[in-house]
């Protein structure tokens, strides 16, 4: 089967999937008399997408895959194709799997972790080469995979910087922030980049985060030289204002 087969085979697993979660959901709450199959269908649909994928990231899984379609698998052989659908279709399917599951307090959702390493060691692989589209275009795919990784998020903006779009960067930092509020990288990176961007209200408040959690790191010599130089270019900068 080529690789267009495979990707249709996926995305009608992926259809499917979500039409038993909507049954599921009528199932224990059954719509309002006032509201059509079709409308309550929709609400839910979107409902689940909304949970599923991460804020401002993609309306629909099928962006991210797209993006990783065009950017990746368009160079490669056929038979390369075939395995990266073969794994993408795995975790795709898992990631859509993950909210029939209930959701019980400490229940971890088990992604196929070599397979995730493998995307992620792939994304690092084009950075360090600075092959910035495809290296976006991997951490893209892996931010919706595995969105509470913090360094997949860094990795974005890292990309991101190098691809001169610092507005985007800063929200990629911003969201490893919000998944570890204690990150010293994040929270240092988030900073640094508000004080290049001006925006000097906001990045006190980083700092102020940084010089607290760096009393209390493994490190905190180390992250105390972090925040005295980016205090002294935060300084630099109200002087310039």
């Amino acid at each position: 089967m080529g690789y267009h087969k495979r990707r249709e085979a996926l995305f009608n697993k992926l259809n499917l999937l979500e039409e038993e979660y909507i049954d599921k959901v009528l199932e224990d709450k059954p719509k309002s008399p006032l509201e059509s199959e079709a409308a309550a269908r929709e609400r839910i649909r979107r409902k689940l997408r909304d949970d599923v994928l991460p804020e401002k990231q993609f309306s629909s899984i099928d962006l991210g895959l797209d993006l990783f379609e065009e950017h990746i698998l368009s160079k490669c052989s056929e038979k390369e194709q075939i395995e990266w659908a073969k794994q993408v279709r795995v975790l795709s399917c898992q990631l859509v799997s993950r909210v029939l599951e209930p959701k019980e307090k400490g229940a971890t959702f088990p992604y196929p972790d070599e397979q995730i390493v493998e995307f992620y060691l792939l994304g690092q692989e084009f950075y360090q080469k600075k092959i910035f589209t495809e290296a976006k275009a991997i951490f893209t795919l892996l931010s919706i995979l595995r969105p509470e990784e913090v360094g997949v998020w860094i990795s974005l903006g890292l990309v991101s910087l190098d691809r001169n779009e610092a507005e985007e960067a800063l929200l990629y930092f911003s969201n490893a922030c919000i998944f570890d509020p204690h990150h010293l990288q994040a929270l240092s990176l988030t900073a640094e980049l508000l004080i290049e961007l001006k925006h000097l209200e906001h990045a006190e408040k980083f700092l102020e985060q940084i010089k607290t959690v760096a009393e209390q790191s493994e490190e905190p010599q180390l992250w105390s030289q972090v925040f005295s130089h980016l205090n002294i270019l935060y300084q630099e900068a109200k002087l310039r204002r």
